[in-house]
């Protein structure tokens, strides 16, 4: 662990070129890992916040938005792009959402299980500060919820609209449907899941339930 410290201190630790300290401050669209484990090979849409903390009012640099996790410290992989590099114009202390668009938890940067994640912009003044999270990235290929939870759930599901209730009443928690390129398809107004108007095809249902990830992967067809 002291090993992957050190690797991580060296590889974010620069010296600053100036007045101006551009860090991230938050990121948006990875839940609390206690609650919910996100899928290997899936995408998500994110939202990046960084603050330019001193300098003029002026400020305007070529950005990309940089990440290392701890895997990749331990098989010498080098930081990758979160955000590729674009022009950023930045007030002190205002703070800049960046979008980041189809976000892959890829298998050759994440683990199954715990991933810590550490989230730095670089630019000509490179930056002293970053952002570190914790990920936990659940396998798609796990399995093993009762056949009773099967046959309360995907049933609704073919049917086009699955109410949450009946996750909650079962005990289950964190329920998310994907489909097969890893796009979530969120709850609805009325706190439902609604397939109505999805193309026919391979869907991702995945919840906890019982302290364990449960993710099941089943064919959908449309209703005419």
């Amino acid at each position: 662990m002291l090993k992957n410290v050190i690797f991580l201190i060296c590889a974010l630790a620069t010296s600053v070129q100036g007045q101006n300290v551009v860090r991230v401050t938050g990121l948006v669209g990875f839940d609390d890992p206690s609650q919910y484990s996100f899928l290997a090979g899936t995408t998500y849409d994110l939202t990046a916040t960084m603050v330019l903390d001193e300098g003029d009012d002026d400020f305007e640099e070529n950005i990309t938005l940089l990440y290392l996790t701890d895997k990749m410290i331990d098989e010498a992989t080098p930081p990758a792009t979160l955000v590729p590099e674009a022009i950023y114009i930045m007030d002190v202390g205002v703070p800049l959402d960046v979008p980041v668009p189809d976000f892959g938890i890829t298998p050759s940067n994440f683990r199954i299980g715990g991933n810590i994640v550490v989230i730095w912009p670089s630019y000509a003044d490179p930056a002293i500060d970053s952002l570190e999270i914790n990920v936990n990235v659940a396998d798609t290929l796990t399995t093993g919820f009762s056949e009773t939870v099967y046959k309360q759930w995907i049933p609704q599901l073919n049917q086009g609209s699955f109410p949450l209730e009946m996750a909650h009443q079962a005990g289950a928690s964190a329920f998310r449907v994907y489909d097969i390129s890893g796009k979530r398809i969120p709850a609805n107004a009325d706190n439902q899941i609604s397939l109505r108007g999805m193309p026919s095809g391979l869907y991702l249902l995945s919840f906890l339930y019982q302290g364990r990830m449960h993710v099941y992967k089943w064919m959908y067809t449309s209703n005419p």
